[in-house]
């Protein structure tokens, strides 16, 4: 008898969700917020040539789907760990930023965003870029929408439109978008990003000091950097065009808890917090400064600020590298499954070779499965000869190279394997599991990768009390 998946079967089902086009405003006097036009908005001079989107309802279906190789999500377990991290790993009161990029880390965006919404007292999402921003408000998000990456100005219209928060990285950049926001006739806000040492996007930068602004406050030219700073941030704040309501760095060396790491995580604090100081002290003062990533939030969760920004813990992922050292390790429960099925079975004598290139020679007779998932729908090709999948409950490894849409593993010693049985590339399986953490080892890699790259053929199978509640299928649509 075939071992079936929990979401096996879905309850045909059909749900619409209608769009709030009453997002708040965020203009300011003299400014008046964009409409949603029925049509094509007449260009202004200088405005982006790209229509300004209608909010038009879309028809999400929960319906049967081409049971292949899919992703089951656990919904119960992402709001408990929104709990967790809220009230058991950050200091009272901090709010949370959900970081969405990459569609949620694999797990889906848009059904996601307005569930974190409503259900996990998120207050704020993070994306890398204006589609994904666009994605979430066409699904129904509400909430400001931080756009990590920057965006060519010339889009300024779409950002102003959709009503997006865009991270503002250097004074050119700040004066580019300024300019454009006029010309479009659109008001802008901004998270305005410090380069505490990571040396990527951000104001400021020539930090030499490791032990920090702190332990050095006798040196000038940190102080020196620190007003530099400061000043190009109220200079680029108070541009036409453009608010700010948030401002905010990023920890470089956060994943592992060591001396060097504690060390550096300060100091990089110290800087962000001396340029925070430095600019009220100037009559300057935003609602969220922000630090913390999911790293930071593990090690070293005394130093958050008024926000903290969390992606893979929020599906219980910890991000970090297989086997580095945590300070703490919360108590999340995984909530990503990928399973497959067996496709048929093949006997091999001693001596055959299995898969491409010959790198796998039977030894011994061995009954091989074929198994209807491949790098193309995110297992990755690292596996190939090291990694493992669960057949009845029991380890099988996988042989061979992994191929493009297939792979092959040795069921030799569950002799009861048939066409057709559950595979669990990763998750649970009666008593046994395999997690993301554990795939990551054998893929060399970290966590966060293993769900990211699940590709679009694969459905997303949400689940409620272990019952299915929602079939993302993003190349049917349920509609087959």
């Amino acid at each position: 008898m075939n071992h079936s998946s929990p979401a096996a079967k879905a309850v045909r089902s059909e749900k619409t969700i209608v769009f709030k086009t009453n997002v708040p405003s965020r203009k300011t006097a003299g400014n008046t917020a964009p409409k949603q036009p029925a049509g094509r908005q007449k260009k202004k001079a200088g405005e982006a040539s790209a229509p300004v989107p209608v909010l038009a309802p879309v028809t999400r279906r929960r319906d049967d789907y081409i049971e292949r190789t899919w992703a089951e999500i656990d919904l119960d377990c992402i709001i408990e760990s929104c709990r967790v991290i809220r009230e058991e790993m950050v200091p009272h009161g901090t709010k949370l930023m959900a970081v969405l990029k990459s569609d949620a880390y694999g797990f889906g965006a848009a059904y996601l965003a307005p569930i974190l919404e409503k259900e996990c007292g998120v207050s704020y999402f993070a994306v890398a870029c204006l589609a994904e921003a666009i994605e979430l408000r066409r699904g129904g998000a509400t909430l400001p929408i931080l756009i990590l990456g920057l965006t060519e100005t010339k889009y300024a219209g779409l950002l102003g439109a959709w009503q997006l928060t865009q991270t503002i990285g250097d004074m050119a950049y700040a004066k580019d978008l300024s300019a454009a926001a006029c010309a479009a006739g659109v008001t802008i806000n901004c998270h305005i990003k410090v380069n505490t040492g990571m040396n990527r996007l951000g104001f400021g930068g020539g930090w030499t000091d490791p032990a920090g602004v702190a332990e050095a406050a006798a040196d000038s030219g940190e102080a020196d950097i620190v007003a530099r700073t400061a000043d190009e941030i109220l200079s680029a704040a108070g541009l036409p065009g453009l608010t700010c309501d948030g401002l905010y760095s990023h920890l470089y060396d956060s994943l592992t808890y060591n001396e060097r790491s504690r060390k550096e995580c300060y100091a990089q604090h110290d800087r962000f917090q001396a340029v925070r100081d430095r600019l009220a002290a100037s009559g300057f003062t935003v609602p969220y400064c922000h630090l913390l990533n999911t790293g930071g939030v593990i090690n070293y969760p005394e130093l958050a600020m008024d926000m903290v920004r969390v992606g893979s813990l929020l599906w219980g992922l910890k991000g970090v590298s297989p086997g580095a050292v945590q300070r703490y390790h919360p108590p999340l429960r995984p909530s990503f499954q990928l399973k497959s099925r067996v496709a048929m079975l093949r006997d091999v004598a001693a001596g055959e070779c299995v898969g491409y290139s010959s790198n796998f020679i039977a030894d011994h007779p061995t009954k091989v499965a074929v198994v209807s998932c491949g790098y193309t729908d995110g297992y990755s090709r690292r596996n190939s000869n090291r990694g493992f999948v669960l057949i009845r409950g029991h380890r099988a490894p996988v042989i061979g190279n992994v191929c493009m849409d297939m792979l092959l593993a040795d069921v030799t010693e569950i002799p009861e394997t048939a066409a057709g049985d559950l595979v669990t590339l990763y998750g649970t399986d009666g008593a046994a599991e395999l997690s993301c953490g554990e795939a990551a080892i054998y893929a060399d890699t970290i966590e966060p990768e293993i769900t990211t790259v699940v590709s679009r053929r694969v459905p997303r199978l949400y689940l409620r009390d272990h019952r299915v509640v929602h079939v993302e299928d993003y190349l049917l649509n349920g509609m087959f």
